[in-house]
């Protein structure tokens, strides 16, 4: 099923479809099936488009121009292409969701999902399930937020800045290079760990002062086991250190 150059509408319908929207402003739905929407040349042209999975497993390629990706149900893979993309929303399913270039915001959903920014900086949230963000063997640059959310989860900052937020389960959390940040909300989210916390690329552990109930500058509450790399609040863990890190609570610990 083909477009034109013009703002188009395509419905899929039952089977197995392929859906090309070419040129303009395209709204894609590929229902029922495991869909293919997208270009010819697994690239749309340039512009803002709308696509949407249906309930089977789908592949999506938004290309240039902002796109808005929504796989639905089904393990889907989605593309997200070059410039700004809006969003890549998926609901339930394990999927892989790789935004490519511009500044995104993914969004995982239920299901095992990995989710890569690619380059610039994006915004990812991995949603319930055991998630993957970011890129273990090809770092991501720009500087990155990561949710990992619901479920025991990996987090891969790459290059740059990033944020770093484990969210509920036992989460594993590598920032990479630059000055990350790894962001702890609740005493009771869990244990994560971090691998490569270094004080020399001025990394830091952000506490909610809300969220565990502590004072600003009262570190005295926090305590680091240089021996285990455990670190603990009032008695209780919430995360892990790689040991010989050189952590220090007072002057690693940012309370906000």
């Amino acid at each position: 099923m083909f477009g034109n150059d013009g703002n188009d509408i395509l419905q899929g319908g039952s089977g197995n479809d392929l859906v090309f929207g070419n040129s303009g402003n395209d709204e894609l739905y590929g229902n029922d099936g495991d869909d293919f929407l997208g270009a010819v040349a697994h690239w749309d042209d340039s512009g803002d488009d709308n696509m949407y999975g249906g309930t089977g497993n789908d592949q999506m390629y938004g290309g240039t121009g902002n796109d808005y990706l929504d796989g639905w149900e089904g393990n889907d893979i989605l593309y997200g292409g070059t410039d700004y993309d809006a969003n890549k929303f998926v609901g339930t399913g394990n999927d892989v969701l790789v935004a490519w270039t511009g500044d995104d915001v993914i969004y995982g959903g239920d299901g095992n999902d990995w989710l890569d920014g690619s380059y610039d900086n994006d915004i990812l949230y991995g949603g319930d399930g055991d998630d993957i963000l970011g890129n273990s063997v090809v770092p991501e640059p720009g500087n990155d937020v990561m949710y990992g959310e619901g479920g025991n989860d990996l987090l891969y900052g790459g290059d740059g800045i990033d944020s770093l937020v484990g969210g509920f389960g036992n989460d594993s959390l590598t920032g990479g290079a630059g000055a990350d940040t790894f962001v702890f909300n609740y005493v009771s989210e869990g244990i994560d760990t971090i691998t490569d916390f270094a004080y020399w690329d001025e990394d830091k552990i952000q506490i909610s002062a809300s969220g565990f109930g502590v004072g600003i500058g009262d570190y005295s509450r926090f305590f680091f086991n240089s021996d285990t790399g455990a670190l603990f609040f009032d008695g209780t863990q919430f995360a892990s250190i790689q040991l010989n890190s050189g952590f220090v609570p007072s002057l690693d610990i940012n309370i906000v």
